[in-house]
């Protein structure tokens, strides 16, 4: 059960990075 939440945990940060990233390359894009 552990392993599952640190991997939902990991998944979700890396998920998160990648959307604020691709946030600020749009809004860079549309500027």
């Amino acid at each position: 059960t552990n392993e599952k939440v640190q991997k939902a945990t990991v998944i979700t940060l890396i998920g998160a990075f990648l959307i604020y990233t691709a946030s600020i390359v749009i809004a860079e894009l549309i500027r």
